[in-house]
């Protein structure tokens, strides 16, 4: 399962470069909301997970970073995982509003 980034809970936040890359999605992201039938808000917010293959990489990347043992090349991998996680978060949330609302907004 994808974890969500503290990332994409950023209101009352102090501005970091994480918080700012964080609305700037956000920010790009909206238009979709329209995109989203209640059928299609459903199955966004219930099933985009990661594969057991990634999803195994991301638990050794973290082991990996939680320990300080994160070579150059695996951490610009993980940061990658965690921008594209942050992406699905707020797409996952933008779908379960849009869920709940049932009019796409």
């Amino acid at each position: 399962m994808f974890l969500v980034s503290h990332r994409c809970a950023f209101v009352g936040l102090r501005d970091t470069p994480e918080v700012a890359d964080a609305r700037i999605s956000e920010r790009l992201l909206e238009p979709l909301k329209e995109c989203f039938t209640p059928e299609v808000a459903d199955c966004v917010a219930a099933n985009l997970r990661a594969d057991p293959e990634t999803q195994q990489r991301l638990d050794e990347l973290a082991a990996k970073a939680n320990e300080g043992d994160l070579t150059d090349e695996e951490s610009d991998e993980y940061r990658a995982y965690a921008d594209a996680i942050d992406v699905i978060g707020i797409l996952q949330a933008k779908a379960r509003r849009a869920a709940r609302k049932g009019d796409r907004s």
